[in-house]
């Protein structure tokens, strides 16, 4: 926690723009959000709500939670205040500043020659009337989905939630954009190759990751969208005649389809499996596999989601200057 607060301090004096006007009432101060900030790091770390995270951050005979966010009791609010805090837009868009920085510090351009794309499900109760039905390789479900891009290492870089029936290729752009933000000059243009699953094989998808991070794109084939290519799919030939045709077109999507069909391209698809663990990692080990109760509506499930990456990239950032294994959650779980 000592090195993300470093970082957060960092943030917290960068000199962005012009002075701002002097507000009326009582503006939240940059130290009131810097301190929230780590609060609400360590509340999802250890899974607590904004009652339990109060409760524990003012017990006078354990300091040592507020010795983890290097906070005095006198800077404890009260649960009222706290819980008006917890999703102010002003913390929230410094949390994203907060992340954009270590994602910075993080990522090499060797771990951005190959990114990827991938989807997963949030199920939720039938109560949360904001979510909609939907279907996944598990099958059909009532609740969100989650969709995320990823470096070679499987440090995710953006995240995006929709309703449940919505499908890859309407959010691919969203994610891209974020990408676009997020990352430096130097760092975007060493991606080179955008890999994903076959949700995302569409000619809008393909245009998109060349205009936007000048990066290929290689998908599994949806035979949906082309019966004559179900048999590569199945067995990963491809027809001389198709070969020949797709040659001959100028789509993005035909030259996609002739590289993910190259000994190289099948190789870069097979490595999807380190999205896969990501996943796995915020679901299973952080928490992320069942959204409480009282988390409802597209914009709070995207916050709680939030929270969850951006704990996992601190976790990371941590691990780096610690010289282990990027993605070893171990060592931070209770």
């Amino acid at each position: 926690m000592e090195a993300v607060k470093e970082v957060v301090e960092e943030v917290k004096q960068e000199k962005r723009g012009r002075p701002k006007k002097p507000q009326r009432g009582r503006p939240i101060r940059m130290q009131t959000i810097a301190e929230t900030t780590m609060i609400k790091l360590l509340a999802t770390l250890m899974k607590w709500n904004i009652s339990q995270t109060h409760r524990h951050l003012t017990d006078t005979k354990c300091p040592t939670f507020r010795k983890i966010c290097f906070l005095p009791l006198s800077h404890i609010p009260s649960r009222r205040t706290l819980q008006n805090r917890w999703n102010n837009p002003k913390v929230i868009s410094f949390q994203q500043r907060v992340l954009k920085r270590l994602l910075r510090k993080l990522l090499a351009k060797k771990a951005l020659r190959i990114t990827f794309m991938d989807m997963s499900d949030l199920p939720v109760s039938m109560k949360d009337k904001a979510a909609r039905f939907g279907y996944c390789g598990k099958g059909p479900f009532w609740g969100y989905k989650f969709f995320m891009l990823t470096s070679q290492d499987g440090i995710p870089i953006a995240v995006v939630v929709s309703k449940a029936n919505k499908v890859e290729i309407s959010t691919s752009k969203r994610l891209l954009r974020q990408v676009e933000r997020r990352l430096s000059g130097k760092q975007k243009e060493g991606i080179l190759l955008l890999v994903a699953d076959a949700g995302y094989d569409g000619e809008e998808v393909y245009k998109d990751a060349e205009e936007l991070l000048k990066a290929q794109l290689l998908c599994q084939v949806n035979p949906r969208r082309d019966a004559e290519l179900k048999r590569f799919r199945d067995d990963g030939k491809l027809a001389s005649q198709k070969r020949r045709e797709l040659e001959r077109s100028s789509r993005k999507r035909a030259k996609g389809i002739l590289i993910s069909s190259s000994k190289n391209g099948r190789k870069a698809i097979g490595k999807r499996i380190f999205v896969e663990q990501t996943i796995k990692a915020l679901k299973v080990d952080l928490g992320m596999e069942c959204i409480p109760h009282w988390i409802r509506g597209v914009r709070r499930v995207m916050g709680w989601v939030m929270d969850h990456v951006f704990l996992f990239v601190s976790i990371a950032y941590c691990n780096k200057l610690h010289r282990r294994p990027l993605r070893q959650l171990a060592p931070y779980l209770i």
